[in-house]
């Protein structure tokens, strides 16, 4: 399991542009309004561990924080500090239409480029990926009933599957 969440936040960092020393990355824990209500710094030692209750997430072997289930509703990166390097595009924007969702997963204000999607039972394994998802519709007629998490870009969401 612990293999499985490094692979999530791994991938959640390599999504990232270059974070240099200059800079302070952190993890944002967002309600259903769109408002964060915790926020912590990680870097590459960081590791999320999903439990029955929330995310834990820690520094290296430390507890840092965990955020809570009933609470949560996305996961979004911010990164403050600009040592020359473009400054991290802002999608908090991004929303889901409905939540939960029987067939289709509609997302809400994304605009740019293509980007990988990965969709993440709460065990970590990945049920459904799109190389090249801009925008359109998520087919997940094929999930079983239960709760899931949609990575786009630097922002997780929880959503639940009739």
């Amino acid at each position: 399991m612990k293999k499985i969440i490094r692979e999530i936040l791994a991938l959640s960092l390599l999504a990232l542009p270059a974070v240099t020393h200059a800079d302070t990355l952190f993890l944002q824990a967002n309600d259903a309004e769109g408002n964060v209500f915790e926020e912590t710094a990680v870097n590459d030692n960081s590791l999320l561990k999903l439990t029955q209750t929330g995310i834990n997430v820690f520094n290296g072997s430390a507890l840092k924080t965990t955020f809570p289930f009933e609470k949560l509703f996305s996961l979004t990166f911010r990164r403050e500090g600009n040592a020359g390097i473009a400054a991290l595009t802002s999608v908090a924007s991004l929303r889901l239409r409905e939540n939960p969702v029987a067939e289709t997963l509609n997302i809400i204000g994304y605009e740019g480029e293509p980007v990988p999607v990965a969709v993440f039972d709460t065990g970590g394994h990945i049920m459904l990926k799109l190389n090249s998802w801009a925008g359109e519709p998520v087919n997940v007629t094929g999930l079983s009933s239960g709760i899931y998490f949609i990575m786009i870009n630097n922002n997780t969401f929880k959503f639940i599957k009739k």
